[in-house]
């Protein structure tokens, strides 16, 4: 259910909905409970919105569940704030896990937490093997988004297929991946002489020398 606090008699539903809708967009698993929305001034008794009108409300604010922002219409300018209260569903970890593992049910479990602020945005779905933890993450931390990364197409340490293409002449060899890689990211590898080479990864534990 969605409320509104009233001023002076008038509420403002079209600003509620945007509001609302850019908060979903940002976090698809937050389930809204009250949006409340007021002018910061007296004097705006004459406000309607209007299709010419922009409203700015940054992506960083939505971090938060409180604050405000500006709606501009022509030449005038209109200030409002907003409260938000919701719960949001993410993803804490079972225990602590460790940098580079690839993350499973097992690693997981999701809740529920009420939504008050975030300095980056949780994960909202971690499918099996999908993800691959780019840090070491502490036992019941909430996951967002900068601790994980896509499970890569070459891990470190992993013996990789790695050719060399000028014209017709192809050349191929096998080496040892020094980083992670996804497909289409640079990454440095070492050849059995011990000599290193950069080359660019174009599928699973493939790599173009450069």
């Amino acid at each position: 259910m969605i409320t509104f606090e009233r001023h002076l008699g008038k509420s403002y539903p079209a600003l509620q909905k945007i509001v609302e809708k850019r908060y979903l967009d940002a976090y698809p698993t937050l389930r809204i409970h009250s949006l409340i929305i007021k002018p910061t001034s007296m004097k705006i008794d004459d406000f309607t919105l209007s299709p010419s009108c922009d409203i700015s409300l940054p992506k960083r604010a939505l971090r938060k569940k409180k604050g405000t922002f500006v709606v501009k219409c022509g030449k005038s300018r209109h200030f409002f704030q907003y409260s938000l209260d919701g719960v949001i569903g993410v993803y804490k970890a079972n225990h602590q896990i460790k940098k580079d593992k690839i993350i499973d049910s097992s690693d997981v479990t999701v809740t529920q937490v009420p939504f008050e602020k975030f300095y980056a945005p949780p994960v909202t779905h971690i499918g099996t093997g999908e993800m691959i933890a780019r840090q070491h993450i502490p036992k019941g931390k909430v996951i967002i988004e900068s601790m994980v990364a896509e499970v890569p197409a070459v891990f470190k340490h992993q013996r990789v297929r790695c050719f060399y293409k000028e014209g017709a002449v192809r050349i191929e060899f096998e080496g040892t991946a020094m980083q992670n890689g996804s497909i289409g990211e640079t990454i440095l590898i070492k050849k059995s002489d011990g000599k290193a080479l950069r080359g660019k990864v174009i599928e699973k534990k493939t790599v173009e020398i450069q």
